[in-house]
């Protein structure tokens, strides 16, 4: 009979050998600690981080907020390096234009108003992340979300800020 059969709990667990480990309803098991020596001996690309990173969230969310399991310093390492590909506005610019559809380095250049070299290393460091996806057509490199997740979150964290300054202006006395 199989732990699932058994009627064993599912979500946080700790082995006999302190290696933690997350189980869904579906029996979807990480070794987390596993997960984060792989992470952090580098045998994995930044694009396959995000994906197990995606399917390490995936599948913490989709217990309750009570029993999340803690996340270990090397991970969230990982996650706030993810995020920090985030933190320069010049991405965020890039990305709110490849929301719009493809575009090739030329066309990011002329609708963000940034260098071409700066365009290429921006690019470059999106595609890395596993956000941005690049095609070769001919000569032209054609950029896209390669992550549709996030402009869904870029889309929450603007509607997040946006409703913070509303409010803060109906404190002030604005409209």
């Amino acid at each position: 009979m199989s732990e699932r059969e058994a009627g064993e709990d599912h979500g946080a667990s700790e082995g006999a050998d302190d290696v933690f480990e997350f189980h869904d309803d579906d029996g979807f098991r990480i070794d987390v600690g596993h997960f984060c020596r792989i992470i952090s001996n580098n045998y994995m690309s930044l694009y396959a981080y995000s994906k197990c990173l995606q399917a390490l969230f995936v599948t913490m969310a989709s217990t309750s907020k009570k029993s999340l399991p803690p996340v270990s310093d090397e991970a969230l390492s990982l996650i706030a390096s993810w995020f920090r590909t985030l933190a320069e506005p010049s991405r965020l610019k890039i990305l709110r234009t490849l929301e719009e559809g493809e575009k090739n380095i030329t066309g990011l250049v002329s609708a963000t108003g940034l260098t071409q070299a700066n365009v290429s290393r921006h690019v470059q460091s999106l595609v890395d992340a596993g956000m941005v996806g690049r095609r070769r057509e001919g000569l032209t490199a054609v950029c896209y979300i390669a992550d549709p997740s996030i402009t869904d979150l870029c889309d929450t964290v603007c509607n997040n800020l946006m409703k913070r300054l509303s409010s803060q202006v109906k404190k002030l006395g604005g409209a």
